[in-house]
């Protein structure tokens, strides 16, 4: 066992979480996306996941973390910058040919975009998944039972509102950190 993923463990171990081992074993790419997204813990639980689930993945995170030191942290972890203020449509390109470019990669997206309640997710994971012919797999940390696990890896179609529908059913039953900052009805109308 490698050093990071008995680090991770423990910090689990720690906190008292238990990591299901249910991802996806057959898939060497894939859009994950994790919710709720409710405090700054989500983040140590996200990192602690992927290191102890072997799963070589990188996350999105808006640039304003990437203050030195901090940004040697982010970068070695995995981490992209981005420029929420200053989104351009070549973004979903660039993560789209960084995807395609490795034989092995996971591409994290936390579509609340915020630990604060949204109504709408935002969607530019559903972008890259279609662009890049990849399945998402949907992650989730449950506070309630103390656990973070994956649903079943599904391909992205053409009706987002569909796929954005089949995703509040997942989530549906997953308790957040602050409730009251968790919309379970993130697409509703």
């Amino acid at each position: 066992m490698n050093a990071k993923k008995a680090l991770a463990q423990l910090v689990l171990k720690l906190y008292g979480w238990k990591l299901i081992d249910n991802k996806p074993q057959h898939l060497k790419k894939y859009v994950l996306i994790a919710a709720p997204h409710t405090s700054n813990f989500d983040f140590t639980l996200a990192i602690a996941s992927l290191w102890a689930g072997d799963i070589k993945g990188k996350y999105l995170i808006k640039k304003e973390h990437f203050w030195w030191p901090m940004s040697v942290f982010m970068r070695k972890t995995g981490g992209i910058p981005v420029d929420r203020e200053n989104l351009k449509k070549d973004f979903t390109k660039t993560l789209v040919d960084m995807m395609k470019d490795t034989d092995e990669m996971v591409l994290l997206f936390t579509p609340e975009g915020t630990r604060g309640r949204v109504e709408r997710w935002k969607t530019g994971f559903h972008r890259v998944a279609r662009a890049c012919q990849y399945p998402i797999v949907p992650a989730y940390a449950d506070y309630g039972k103390k656990e973070i696990g994956f649903g079943e890896p599904f391909e992205p179609g053409d009706d987002l509102e569909a796929d954005l529908r089949k995703l509040e059913k997942f989530y549906a039953d997953k308790k957040a950190r602050y409730p009251q900052y968790f919309n379970a009805a993130f697409y509703e109308r």
